[in-house]
C-alpha cells in the first residue's frame, strides 16, 4: 500500500497549475452602426492579440465575401487573398490590403453589403479608420 501512494503522488501533481502561465484575455469586440444615405450599415471589429477581424454589413448579420491581408518581409505591399470566392467583387480585398498596410497586422475583412458604390466604399473606409482610431 505504501508504494501505491508514491505512484499516485508522482502522477497527480500537488498543484495542477504548477508551470502554467496565466494570461489575461486579449480579445475585444466593438460594434457600431452608421447611416449612409438611406442604408443602415453595421460594423463589428474583433481585436485579437496579433490580428483583427472586421465585418461590415447591411440587413441581417451574415458572412459575406471574406478576405485576408497581411504584411510580409518580402514586399512593401501586403499579400491579400479572397478566401471565400476569388471571383467575387474585390472591395473586401482592397480594404483589407489598405488596413494591413496601416496596421502592420493581419486582418480578415468580411463584407455583406446590399449595395456597393464608390462613395459608399470611401464612407466605409473612413468609418473603419475611426473605429480603429487610425
Amino acid at each position: 500500500m505504501e508504494g501505491e501512494a508514491d505512484v499516485v503522488s508522482t502522477i497527480i501533481p500537488k498543484d495542477p497549475l504548477e508551470g502554467v502561465e496565466l494570461v489575461e484575455p486579449t480579445i475585444k469586440i466593438s460594434q457600431s452602426s452608421h447611416t449612409f444615405m438611406d442604408a443602415q450599415i453595421h460594423f463589428q471589429i474583433i481585436h485579437l492579440k496579433d490580428s483583427f477581424y472586421l465585418w461590415i454589413g447591411t440587413g441581417l448579420p451574415k458572412m459575406g465575401q471574406l478576405s485576408l491581408a497581411f504584411t510580409t518581409p518580402f514586399d512593401s505591399v501586403p499579400s491579400v487573398s479572397n478566401i471565400t470566392d476569388p471571383s467575387m467583387e474585390q472591395f473586401s480585398n482592397a480594404l483589407a490590403l489598405r488596413l494591413a498596410k496601416r496596421l502592420k497586422k493581419p486582418i480578415y475583412v468580411s463584407c455583406a453589403l446590399s449595395q456597393n458604390s464608390p462613395m459608399m466604399q470611401v464612407f466605409l473606409e473612413k468609418q473603419v479608420m475611426k473605429e480603429l482610431s487610425l
